[in-house]
């Protein structure tokens, strides 16, 4: 989340709070979902390219800072930053910005219930030889794992826009499914980063309207 976005949202809530205007159920319905655009890049080759060429290029540089072949490394310098140039349209080729909104906490259970109806909690028991006392703990599943991350993202990214300007929207819980088995790993993070991250902008609105009730009451 941005400061800008943090800015937005401190003053929507300032607004909300002023005398005679107070509404909270129209702010909640209307300011509470934050936005953010997630910029990625798609293929990772070119970036790796690029970023191999970079490397060398810093070498070299620190070459002819230090007086090491100056007119040598000058020279390569300069085809170095050529082909930098040339590696970077090539990654900006693949740049992709997701649009992730946050969501209210009741759709968001929405979510975690239909995840635990399709794969149900599974717990193992165990018996304390000693006091007979059964304890139960709850089984991880990595299936019911990914079919959330599956609909959260379908619920979150609320639009793609690609390097042309072409939008898609109404991300479909199969299309998610799909992008986060195909997609880079790094581009998942930063997508789920994001997930989380307009979620505390929502908490941080809705903490800040709660704080005029409590210098209120």
């Amino acid at each position: 989340m941005s400061e800008d976005t943090e800015k937005e949202i401190i003053e929507l809530a300032e607004a909300a709070k002023a005398p005679g205007t107070f509404n909270i159920l129209n702010v909640i319905k209307e300011a509470s979902h934050a936005k953010d655009d997630v910029v990625v890049y798609i293929d990772e080759n070119a970036a790796y390219i690029a970023s191999k060429i970079k490397d060398e290029f810093d070498e070299t540089q620190e070459l002819i800072d230090g007086q090491v072949d100056v007119e040598l490394n000058t020279k390569k310098l300069e085809e170095l930053r050529k082909k930098l140039d040339e590696a970077v349209v090539a990654v900006q080729k693949s740049k992709y910005v997701f649009t992730v909104s946050g969501m209210s906490e009741g759709k968001r259970e929405e979510i975690f219930n239909k995840a635990k109806e399709e794969y149900p909690i599974e717990f193992r028991e165990e018996r304390n030889p000693i006091t007979q006392e059964i304890t139960r703990t709850e089984l991880e599943s990595e299936d019911r794992d990914k079919y959330l991350t599956n609909l959260l993202w379908s619920a979150s990214v609320v639009k793609i826009t690609a390097p042309d300007g072409s939008i898609q929207e109404n991300i479909s819980l199969k299309d998610a499914g799909e992008m986060r088995l195909n997609l880079p790993p790094s581009v998942n993070v930063l997508v789920n980063q994001a997930i989380e991250k307009v979620r505390a902008a929502s908490a941080l609105f809705l903490m800040t309207v709660d704080e005029d009730f409590l210098a209120k009451s």
